[in-house]
């Protein structure tokens, strides 16, 4: 995974058109202002960090899409990647979507 450039260039892509540039922005300057101490360091640390910031960015679970292509995180990243479920004030269950969330859970359902 490490390695493959075009399978990497594949998930930017999906992850771009499903929710635009504004949260790779967002991300990316959240990573430039993080303290030396906090950088994640190894490449497991970079894709766990990624796939969280991403996630709440996007207010969407992208454990699942991260799995779907085989990019590897921790356990513990997917769950702090899952956001709560809310209650709508209707009472019923809902979930939190972001921009984009319905065409990306599309793809995942195919």
């Amino acid at each position: 995974m490490e390695n493959d450039l075009l399978l990497a260039l594949l998930i930017y892509i999906q992850l771009y058109e499903a929710f635009g540039a504004t949260p790779f922005e967002k991300v990316f300057t959240e990573y430039r202002h993080l303290p030396d101490a906090e950088r994640p360091k190894s490449g497991d640390e970079k894709r766990d960090e990624w796939l969280v910031r991403l996630s709440k960015t996007v207010r969407k679970n992208l454990g699942p899409f991260f799995q779907a292509w085989g990019v590897p995180t921790s356990q513990r990243a997917r769950a702090r990647a899952a956001l709560p479920r809310v209650r709508r004030l209707d009472g019923r269950p809902g979930i939190r979507a972001g921009p984009g969330a319905g065409r990306l859970r599309h793809e995942l359902a195919r």
